[in-house]
């Protein structure tokens, strides 16, 4: 598990806590970004910084430019249906917290 603690303004924090990775995982129908990334740490801080990201998909793992796909919502959130197996990519969600 990793959080990640950031002061967004005075009066609030944004505190993430992101799940452990889960390989050969992908969801799917909630993509609402895609951006390529140099690492996965690059894909949790793009995350992190979109209040509407719930979870990532990372990959795949072997390219030279691995996608970052954020996802709004979770696999806890959705049918069984759309978290799926795909060889070479990574799935992670996130518990935000907001704090004064």
């Amino acid at each position: 598990l990793f959080l990640l603690l950031v002061t967004a303004n005075s009066d609030e924090c944004r505190a993430i806590l992101f799940n452990p990775i889960t390989k050969d995982k992908y969801l799917i129908h909630h993509i609402i970004k895609t951006v390529p990334v140099e690492s996965e740490v690059s894909c949790e801080l793009i995350c992190y910084e979109d209040p509407d990201c719930v979870s990532y998909n990372y990959g795949p793992v072997l390219s030279e430019i691995p996608l970052c796909d954020m996802n709004n919502s979770s696999h806890l959130q959705v049918t069984s249906v759309n978290f799926i197996t795909r060889n070479g990519y990574s799935y992670r969600g996130i518990e935000v917290s907001l704090t004064t």
